[in-house]
């Protein structure tokens, strides 16, 4: 009871509450003497809890109770205040500063107070969607389509039937090329607002799905599609108070926070378990692998500073990566994964949005040297628990921690792995020193931005590692991808040189650790270059055999293969590929757009470059093969319009210097695509 009182007396700091009023509040149900008699007693506690931490926050006298709004920091006002705000720093900061609902772990029985509550917490809840849409809408203005997303799911985690958001989130996922997830919106919308509202869609989102569908390769004007137009009356109903709110709390991750600077801080709203309902196989939107499938949800950083993200998240990647090793396993890719991180989802809904069987969810918290872990298996077609293990040790026993995790899945999950698959496993931290595995930590996160200035910055964080381990197997491995990007992205005037070098540090890395898969598949990538076609694929065979549930591995094979010959091997493997990482990167869609080109399909191609030519990014790949697709298939127009943005974006564009370099192991095919694209208006 004290907590609650507490918690009311915060968010109404600026004004003192009479006596009367809070009496009857919280102790309606009593007689006025008793009532009287229970807030003084609080009264009481409170003041000594605030006297023993050496404030004097508490203002009473024989009339009202107050907190002193020059000691107590109270930011349920300010996040009001900031929510309300047009200015983009406004509203980051009211976005990070609601983290679920108000007093989510007070449990009172007191029907003024309840009251109270509930109103507080729909007004705060609908602040913060509000919010947390507008700033969806800024970024995706700014072309920040990964934070609009982000910013967009956060709002619909807070009110599931904001239609006009799941529009939003519809128009963001076309953008960036991703049907699959523009479609799953699409459906998510139509059940949240029949469960929510009992309505149906609006037209204009039907239509939208309609188009999206359709495989329309002409987006909207801006990534918001004009949504900042004021609401029509059709659209009021997607702010109605929902009828099943208290339905939303278990997918909230914490809450805001009340700030006494005096004492500490007290937290008025603590996180909650999700509730799960059973997975159908009917409704996944994938076929059920034969085997036992798996994706490995984003840990949890429960450490208020965010520079153990970077930790959590190797945890996590490694994990997978040990898991991807495992013949007998299906293992959805990190990047995919990835797209649950501050999502609200529940299990069930993870299960059929990727089409496998078991989740692992986790959490870690770090408390001066000790490590806390908290991991989770889910059977979510059965909708039970596999088994639940929390790990308590000394930061340095973290790979041990990791090592018992991949273990404790394999063998709850009955599956048998070879004695070489355990030695990978037990080889994929590469290091004991945690710095230097941090350290590489980093240096992955921007080595995966694919950006010039990032990967020179990959570069020098892997080199630091090394410094640290030099025996470290890892931080030569990216050091050697950041080599080879350079020269595949054509951003070195020495692209030999840079190749030469990928491939010793590579050399380098199989000296130390003789079974990476990674390493594999850049060798395969560095004699593709060379045009050693025959030793490239042997070695991205050898990085699949490696990591059968490798989503990477297995599109740098496909890829290899369109330069090879092999284009129907290419696109069941880029099929897979997909399947494995169902929010791939942008690479493999325009690379099976290729396959399909080279294989004759043309149809197929221009469907599937079409989407990933709309917002081509800082690749002109995609570009250059849908110019290649209209010419092989006749359509000069379309063709020459292409071209003309490949001519916008890369002024020295050269036919024969783009056929050249990764070299066909044909000739003729190169010939052939070096016309197409000279026919298409490029330069020769």
């Amino acid at each position: 009871m004290a907590q609650a009182f507490l918690g009311y007396l915060a968010a109404h700091s600026e004004l003192a509450e009479g006596r009367e009023t809070l009496a009857g509040l919280f102790w309606g149900d009593r007689f006025r003497d008793q009532a009287r008699h229970s807030l003084r007693q609080t009264v009481l506690v409170l003041r000594k809890a605030f006297e023993d931490a050496g404030a004097q926050a508490l203002a009473a006298d024989a009339h009202s109770v107050a907190l002193d709004p020059a000691v107590v920091t109270v930011d349920v006002q300010r996040f009001r205040a900031l929510a309300a705000s047009e200015q983009r720093a406004d509203l980051d900061e009211a976005c990070a500063l609601y983290r679920g609902e108000l007093l989510a772990d007070v449990s009172v029985r007191a029907d003024g107070f309840t009251t109270w509550l509930d109103r507080e917490r729909e007004q705060l809840r609908q602040l913060a969607a509000d919010a947390f849409m507008r700033l969806a809408r800024l970024e995706a203005a700014e072309g920040a389509h990964d934070a609009a997303i982000a910013a967009a799911t956060r709002a619909l985690a807070i009110e599931p039937a904001l239609e006009d958001c799941h529009r939003e989130l519809m128009r963001l996922y076309r953008l960036q090329g991703n049907r699959s997830a523009a479609l799953r919106q699409y459906q998510a919308c139509v059940e949240a607002l029949r469960r929510e509202l009992d309505v149906d869609p609006d037209p204009a989102t039907v239509r939208l799905a309609d188009e999206i569908r359709a495989a329309r390769d002409t987006p909207p004007p801006t990534a918001t599609g004009g949504s900042t137009q004021p609401a029509q009356p059709s659209q009021w109903r997607t702010w109605l108070p929902s009828r099943r709110w208290r339905r939303l709390s278990p997918y909230l991750a914490g809450g805001l926070l009340l700030l006494l600077g005096a004492i500490g801080g007290v937290a008025l709203l603590t996180g909650v378990e999700r509730v799960r309902e059973e997975a159908r196989q009917e409704r996944m939107l994938f076929p059920l692998p034969a085997q036992p499938s798996i994706v490995v949800l984003p840990f949890k950083n429960l450490n208020r500073d965010p520079a153990y993200q970077v930790m959590v998240d190797g945890m996590t990647e490694e994990i997978t990566a040990a898991l991807s090793m495992v013949s007998e396993m299906f293992v959805i890719a990190r990047t995919t994964a990835l797209t649950y991180r501050d999502r609200a989802v529940d299990v069930r809904e993870v299960a059929e949005e990727l089409g496998i069987r078991y989740v692992l969810d986790g959490a870690v918290q770090v408390e001066e040297d000790r490590l806390r872990v908290l991991v989770e298996l889910v059977d979510a077609i059965e909708n039970r628990q596999v088994w639940t293990h929390r790990y308590e040790r000394e930061m340095t026993s973290l790979f041990e921690i990791n090592d018992d995790i991949t273990l404790e899945v394999v063998t709850g999950l009955q599956v048998q792995i070879t004695e070489g698959e355990q030695d990978r496993i037990s080889l994929v931290h590469g290091t004991d020193n945690l710095q230097a595995w941090l350290v590489a930590g980093r240096a992955l996160q921007h080595l995966r931005r694919l950006t010039r200035e990032d990967n020179a910055r990959a570069r020098g964080l892997y080199r630091q590692a090394i410094a640290l381990d030099p025996s470290y197997p890892g931080a030569y491995d990216g050091l050697s991808w950041t080599y080879f990007i350079d020269a595949r992205f054509g951003w070195t005037e020495r692209p030999d040189e840079a190749i030469r070098q990928a491939g010793e540090l590579a050399q380098r890395t199989l000296e130390l650790d003789p079974e990476r898969p990674a390493t594999y598949a850049l060798l395969g990538g560095v004699q593709l270059m060379l045009g050693n076609h025959d030793q490239a694929v042997a070695l991205a065979e050898k990085a699949v055999e490696l990591s059968p549930s490798g989503a990477d591995v297995t599109a740098i094979l496909a890829l290899i293969l369109t330069y090879v010959g092999d284009y129907r091997r290419s696109v069941a493997l880029f099929q897979r590929a997909m399947r494995l990482s169902p929010s791939y990167p942008d690479w493999y869609r325009w690379s099976l757009g290729r396959a399909y080109r080279l294989l004759g399909r043309h149809r197929d191609a221009e469907a599937t470059l079409a989407f990933e030519a709309t917002e081509a990014g800082g690749s002109i790949a995609p570009l250059v093969e849908l110019a290649a697709t209209y010419a092989e298939f006749g359509k000069m127009r379309e063709a020459r319009q292409v071209a003309r943005r490949v001519a916008a974006v890369a002024p020295g564009f050269s036919a024969t210097a783009w056929t050249r370099m990764p070299p066909h192991r044909d000739q003729a095919t190169a010939a052939a695509e070096r016309a197409a694209l000279i026919r298409a208006g490029l330069p020769e």
